[in-house]
């Protein structure tokens, strides 16, 4: 007679996430107008955190959106996608910032008030 088998014990792989995992020394500064140290070091850091956390470039920009908003007050803006995009254009008064976090590239930009 057999024994009965016995369940294993290897826990199942990690399910596949549509992003993959991005050190934060791996994101590339792309342009960044405007913009102080502190604010862009900000920027890296929520930008690594959210690529990690969401799987959809609208949810990725509508959070950099609300804690930009949040910490530097209002009327940022910001545009996810996965594609390459050119540079974008130094719009007369922006502050703004061009990140790629793996294939994520990500535009986080404010008109000011005075432009």
């Amino acid at each position: 007679m057999s024994s009965p088998a016995t369940p294993s014990t290897k826990s199942p792989p990690p399910p596949a996430t549509a992003r993959p995992h991005i050190d934060i020394k791996d994101i590339m500064i792309r342009r960044c107008v405007r913009m102080d140290l502190s604010m862009l070091m900000y920027a890296m850091d929520l930008a690594h955190q959210v690529t990690r956390l969401y799987d959809s470039d609208g949810e990725i920009a509508a959070h950099m959106q609300a804690q930009f908003e949040r910490v530097f007050g209002q009327y940022w803006h910001c545009i996810v996608n996965q594609e390459t995009t050119p540079d974008s254009p130094q719009w007369c008064g922006a502050m703004y910032v061009n990140l790629a976090v793996g294939p994520t590239h990500i535009t986080l930009y404010k008109i000011s008030d005075t432009a």
